[in-house]
């Protein structure tokens, strides 16, 4: 048995078809092979329209907008969602919240609404006129966190949700927390000597 299993997978290409059979070469020609000696095609042009969109220029044939006024754009609206956030943590305290309490009050509607703009496919369009200015970090994670969610969501709650969610945010999670480690020994180091 073991015999006839390996002869029929040395008879079987890359696309789990017989080689030479009909099914084989159409399989082979779809993905993009050729031949006996398996060229690859030309990459196909499914993916030029993309960088073009989302480049920091009005669209092809346009002249890019000038560093100045991109950075202009990315700074006020950073600074917009910075501000926002100020105006609800003085919200939170003119509402009788303590300090600590307004903080967290604050972070967590940031979150909540950048989670809801992701979600309505908002966010996306400032982040396309704003640049890097979306980046403030506690919406920016957001962001990043919300948006693998919901792409991954066809694939299912554990396989799609569960494991692709963190994809972009993981990184940050464990840098983050390697680096704050790192910074808190050196830091009780450089006190317990200091």
């Amino acid at each position: 048995m073991q015999e006839l299993l390996q002869k029929n997978l040395r008879h079987r290409n890359t696309f789990g078809c017989i080689k030479g059979s009909r099914a084989g070469t159409l399989r082979q020609k779809e993905a993009g092979f050729y031949g006996k000696g398996h060229i690859p095609a030309a990459p196909k042009p499914q993916y030029a329209p993309y960088p073009r969109r989302i480049q920091p220029h009005g669209g092809p044939g346009l002249a890019p907008k000038p560093a100045a006024a991109r950075c202009g754009v990315g700074v006020s609206v950073g600074g917009g969602i910075c501000l926002l956030g100020e105006w609800l943590r003085k919200a939170f305290l003119a509402a009788g919240h303590t300090l600590g309490d307004a903080a967290a009050l604050t972070s967590i509607t940031l979150i909540g609404l950048s989670a809801l703009c992701t979600a309505l496919g908002w966010y996306q369009k400032l982040a396309a006129k704003a640049g890097a200015g979306t980046l403030v970090p506690i919406t920016g994670f957001a962001n990043a966190v919300v948006s693998q969610a919901i792409e991954f969501k066809v694939e299912g709650l554990v396989t799609g949700v569960g494991a692709k969610m963190f994809v972009i945010a993981g990184p940050v999670i464990v840098y983050g927390t390697m680096a704050s480690w790192a910074w808190g020994l050196l830091y009780a180091a450089l006190r317990a000597w200091g």
